[in-house]
């Protein structure tokens, strides 16, 4: 398998409007066909995104779309598996010369209604090469006889004599199987052959995979890592009158959410931007960001719903609240209940720990990293996702949601610890990479006492450090720590190092792939 690279979002707030153009001379490209957000998948039974790894949640999946490539292309085509009760085949064939690579669906789930994954799952079937211009993709009936040609490129006919309606479903998949939005050169391949009425598009289930495209060098070293908390893949919703994602335009789907989180801020003297999404609270809440100087910017969540049920934006929606700078370490923000009164401290830097509110209930807060196109992802960008839990039954974590945009911050000559980010790039599985270094030095007039050292954060046992520096430093001498990345897992890994330097606990992200 391949990895391909995603730039982290930086700091503007661009609403999400669909996908870039590709920037990769020979890459994939769905078109045509109706765009969704989703499919329907049946009972947990039949689920791929149970029993095959391939994540439906998030992105967009295109049903009766045609599959183009810019162009020559070596296309290598993998079967997942099925939950048909007949017996299908997927060819792929060379508009040019006619040489086709064919997958016969041999693993049916029969009538027993349960998908099937191939013999191994994800088993590599073959390759050929496209030229540029559509691929051309066809799925045929090939049990019960005579064989019956259903789909071609997407285009399906309206029925399948003797069954119902067929067709086919694309999406783009990241190194994760999770289906994203923008184009990648990973295409997850679903049809519905038109045997019953659950229309869930797991008949047939494949990945069609491009060249690999090594990831782009960060254009920044990312200012933020959330560390601590659970990381999950998903919060709950609610109902969709009070949904965030469609309200508020923030994808939900894909990526992880940190709950009762900490941000951590890689650098000193960060510019941290509120931006106020909204709210579905019946009370008032109020956000803090403190500048450990006593000056707070204060954002009150003045927008409640009241007893509508109804997430409501702030006006205009993602309306700036102010500016504040935060020094290196933990980012100095609190959610405090306003209304009912008396003003009652809920949740301070994430730590609540699930702290129930007298008289209501628990309270918590979730943060995720977001994309330019405000769409939750797993590597750390410079854009933070705030959500507040105010203690309600729904657990929807709606009750106060802002944005946290990270400004590019230089640490001052007196900052001991350079620099504030370690960005490994992609390194293959089960290998060690190359060391990154970590300097400290000590400007100061006095010796510089290094304490303690630690690796935290979202996944601190894929790195390692090795520690080259005294319990005291000299006026005006340096040392290092040697950092590596051992990935033992396909796609983007982090941590944090903690290190212990005189009466301050200073903070590097570590950021890496693997491939």
């Amino acid at each position: 398998m391949f990895t391909f690279g995603r730039a982290a979002g930086l700091a503007c707030l661009a609403a999400a409007t669909g996908f870039a153009n590709p920037v990769e001379a020979a890459t994939l490209v769905i078109s045509g066909g109706t765009p969704s957000t989703t499919i329907p998948q049946g009972n947990s039974g039949n689920s791929v995104l149970g029993q095959a790894g391939v994540g439906f949640a998030g992105g967009r999946i295109w049903t009766d779309a045609r599959l183009q490539n810019q162009g020559d292309i070596a296309l290598t085509l993998y079967d997942v598996g099925s939950e048909s009760a007949w017996k299908n085949q997927i060819r792929l064939i060379n508009s040019a010369t006619g040489t086709s690579v064919s997958d016969n669906d041999n693993h049916g789930a029969g009538s027993g209604g349960v998908f099937v994954n191939g013999s191994p799952p994800f088993q590599r079937v073959n390759s050929f090469t496209q030229s540029s211009g559509l691929t051309n993709i066809r799925m045929f009936r090939k049990t019960p006889t005579p064989e019956l040609r259903i789909l071609i490129n997407g285009q399906s006919p309206s029925s399948v004599p003797g069954s119902g309606p067929a067709s086919f479903a694309f999406a783009y998949l990241d190194e994760t199987y999770q289906i994203v939005s923008e184009p990648t050169n990973r295409v997850l391949v679903l049809v519905e052959d038109g045997s019953g009425a659950d229309r869930d598009y797991d008949d047939y289930v494949g990945i069609l995979q491009g060249p690999p495209v090594d990831p782009p060098p960060p254009v920044d070293p990312p200012l933020a890592s959330i560390s601590g908390g659970n990381a999950v893949d998903a919060v709950p919703q609610g109902n969709s009158g009070n949904s965030v994602v469609a309200q508020a335009g923030i994808g939900f789907a894909g990526g992880q959410i940190w709950v009762d989180g900490t941000l951590d801020v890689l650098g000193n003297g960060a510019v941290l931007t509120l931006f106020d999404v909204g709210s579905e609270s019946h009370w008032i809440n109020e956000i803090r960001l403190d500048n450990n100087a006593g000056n707070p910017l204060l954002d009150w969540d003045d927008h409640f719903r009241g007893d509508t049920n109804m997430f409501v934006n702030g006006t205009s929606p993602f309306q700036v609240a102010g500016s504040v700078s935060q020094a290196s370490g933990v980012a100095g923000f609190e959610f405090r209940r306003i209304d009912p009164t008396p003003e009652y401290q809920t949740v301070v830097n994430g730590q609540s720990p699930m702290m129930q509110v007298p008289g209501y209930g628990f309270a918590s807060i979730g943060l995720a990293y977001l994309s330019d196109t405000n769409h939750i992802v797993s590597e750390p960008t410079n854009r933070i996702l705030v959500m507040l839990e105010d203690g309600g039954t729904d657990r929807d974590y709606d009750d106060y949601v802002g944005i946290l945009a990270l400004s590019t911050a230089t640490p001052p000559n007196n900052y001991p610890v350079s620099p504030n980010a370690l960005v490994f790039g992609a390194v293959p599985r089960n290998t060690i990479s190359s060391a990154r270094t970590v300097t400290i030095r000590n400007t100061g007039a006095t010796p510089l006492a290094i304490g303690s050292q630690s690796i935290t954060g979202g996944n601190p046992s894929q790195f390692t450090r090795t520690n080259h520096c005294p319990a005291s430093l000299a006026v005006g001498a340096s040392c290092t720590i040697s950092v590596f990345f051992k990935p033992t897992l396909q796609g983007t890994r982090q941590a944090v190092l903690n290190i212990a330097t005189g009466s301050s606990v200073r903070v590097v992200g570590l950021f890496g792939s693997g491939t």
